[in-house]
């Protein structure tokens, strides 16, 4: 019977369920009063801020120091480095910057290094992080494809921690190329890096894109954070966001059943105010929790004499795509912000942007005996990721109106 049953036993690997720690990036070059705001006000178990960018001229290094703001105790520091030239060794020079971090930020927690290598360089690079221990805990960034190769254990072990990212920006072909930020084999990934025997975390998107394409589908740029780009003549523009409900099913599945080396999530990027490619607080709560967010519509009429004010309010986790909304019977009417009048509907214009959760906006008025039976009319969602000039993907569920009297708040 054992002979039988031995295979079954050396197959069963243990399993780990409940909720997993969160820590967030910081990524910003320049750290304005939103970006302090945000990262003082974090209920995150950690941040990882952007601290040095390293480019190279040739074999010099080209370094610049992000200025950040007074920062939580144990927060970890992260080193954005571009691929060395093949052959050189950039120990030296990171060493100095690593100890001038130390120095300058003595309550930070682990020294993270950001390099995309190419594979090829994976036995490179362990020796580099075995030489830069010194200055105190250090991990580093992994690529899925990375997972291939043999050497990759021996970086992990060199190393201190390590974090699997399985988002990034594939330069799309044309505007019909564009593929998810969230790579499709994640859950598979996470599976192959424990199979290293070494704890880990796994970077996951909250932030986006607009891309520029011109005439022939070609990419002529890219904006992230804030800021438009100019559409090239006769081309057009394409938001690209990390999808919510993708990434929250990542999330509840993980809380039901991981492997026990998944120790953890880190979210690329912290919410802050003003920065329009990146989801909501109240949208990375709710996914963070395993739960896909979803916009709730509804509208309100505040009344003045015989005229009401249309207001359109998001009560939900997730930004709101403007509605088209149904105004009925009434004597006079007219749009306000972001929306026209067009047969008795108000219409949003096209690129109007979304509506953050528990936020409400004034989108016309109406004059009329009675109060008019405005409404949502449903639209169906645009396809996930993908949203012409409007934000998120968003799941809509409409309320009913409610109109207000002249007293009521």
């Amino acid at each position: 019977m054992l002979p039988v049953l031995l295979p079954f036993l050396l197959g069963c690997q243990p399993r780990s369920s409940g909720p997993l720690t969160h820590q967030a990036y910081v990524w910003q070059h320049v750290w304005t009063d939103p970006v302090r705001q945000a990262v003082q006000e974090s209920d995150f178990e950690g941040l990882v801020v952007l601290a040095a960018e390293v480019s190279w001229l040739g074999k010099q290094p080209q370094t610049r120091i992000i200025e950040t703001g007074p920062l939580p105790p144990s927060t970890a520091l992260a080193v954005r480095v571009q691929v060395p030239p093949d052959g050189f060794d950039p120990t030296e020079v990171l060493a100095d910057l690593l100890l001038d971090l130390r120095q300058s930020h003595p309550n930070a927690g682990e020294l993270q290094l950001d390099m995309d290598l190419p594979t090829r360089r994976l036995p490179e690079y362990g020796d580099w992080l075995q030489a830069l221990t010194r200055f105190g805990p250090l991990s580093f960034t992994a690529l899925p494809t990375w997972l291939d190769d043999p050497h990759l254990a021996e970086v992990v072990e060199a190393a201190d921690g390590w974090v699997l990212q399985v988002h990034w920006l594939q330069p799309p072909s044309s505007p019909q190329d564009v593929q998810p930020l969230l790579a499709s084999d994640a859950a598979d990934s996470v599976e192959r890096a424990a199979h290293l025997g070494r704890n880990f975390q796994v970077a996951l998107p909250t932030y986006g894109y607009q891309l520029a394409f011109d005439a022939d589908g070609k990419l002529r740029g890219v904006a992230a954070e804030q800021g438009d780009l100019q559409i090239p003549d006769g081309g057009t523009t394409v938001e690209l966001m990390a999808d919510p409900a993708s990434v929250a099913a990542l999330v509840a599945g993980w809380q039901s059943d991981r492997p026990p080396e998944l120790d953890g999530l880190c979210w690329f990027r912290l919410p802050v105010q003003g920065d329009r490619r990146v989801w909501p607080a109240e949208t990375l709560a709710a996914v963070r929790a395993g739960r896909t967010p979803v916009a709730v519509a509804e509208v309100e009429l505040r009344r003045e004499d015989q005229a009401w004010t249309v207001v359109l309010s998001n009560s939900g986790e997730a930004p709101l795509p403007l509605p088209p909304i149904e105004l009925g019977a009434y004597l006079m009417a007219d749009a306000l912000g972001p929306y026209s009048l067009r047969s008795q509907r108000l219409i949003p214009h096209p690129g109007a942007p979304a509506l953050p959760p528990n936020h409400d906006l004034a989108i016309g008025w109406v004059l009329a005996t009675s109060p008019p039976n405005a409404h949502v009319v449903p639209t169906p969602d645009p396809p996930p990721e993908l949203v012409s000039n409007t934000g998120l993907r968003s799941l809509l569920r409409p309320s009913e109106p409610r109109a207000g009297g002249a007293g009521d708040p």
